[in-house]
């Protein structure tokens, strides 16, 4: 689900963790006030932020840490995150 940034820093009250940057992109964990979890990729180049499951989430993470062991060409991670958001747009 794509975010206004009222929507974001809502998510975020209660502070966010980074857990991946790659190519404009930020993975954040992040807790609200009442300490709900939320999992949210930021696409700096176009200044949106996307609320994403914790499915989606592992899976991202999990092709960014593959890639960083050399097991992945980084297009790969680049066209994953492109499908997740664009499933969100809608």
């Amino acid at each position: 689900m794509k975010l206004t940034d009222r929507q974001y820093e809502k998510l975020a009250e209660g502070g966010s963790r980074r857990l991946f940057d790659f190519e404009g992109y930020r993975l954040l964990d992040t807790m609200d006030a009442e300490d709900n979890q939320s999992y949210i990729m930021i696409n700096y180049d176009e200044d949106e932020f996307y609320s994403i499951s914790l499915q989606e989430a592992y899976g991202l993470l999990a092709l960014y840490v593959t890639a960083q062991n050399g097991e992945i060409l980084e297009v790969a991670i680049a066209e994953a995150i492109e499908q997740v958001l664009k499933k969100h747009k809608e």
